[in-house]
């Protein structure tokens, strides 16, 4: 979590991944990572997030290259259309692939930043 985020309130958020590797970020209005969590494939995390609404950001791929290069040229990167509300009891995101999943995305064709 970025430094003038994580002296305030919390909340907590569930991410189960499917057959990738995952970074989920969380975004500020200026499009800026203030938050980003690695979940392996075909796990759960649970961690808490700062209390806002924010952009949700999945940045995912098979092979970790670091936090520069995320996955590698494999990297896949997306944008939830709708900002994600964190004020309440606790979210969670499934991203195991599925027909009519929960989540809208958008694909991102710049490279992720965190």
């Amino acid at each position: 979590m970025r430094r003038g985020y994580a002296s305030g309130p919390t909340t907590p958020f569930e991410i189960i991944t499917g057959d990738r590797n995952a970074v989920v970020q969380l975004l500020n209005q200026r499009s800026e990572a203030i938050f980003a969590t690695y979940v392996r494939e075909n796990d759960a995390a649970h961690v808490l997030v700062p209390r806002g609404t924010w952009t949700l950001r999945l940045i995912e791929g098979r092979t970790w290259h670091g936090d520069d290069e995320f996955f590698g040229p494999n990297t896949v990167t997306e944008d939830a259309v709708v900002k994600w509300d964190f004020d309440g009891p606790g979210r969670g995101i499934d991203l195991r692939r599925r027909i009519k999943g929960a989540v809208e995305t958008v694909n991102r064709w710049s490279d992720p930043t965190f």
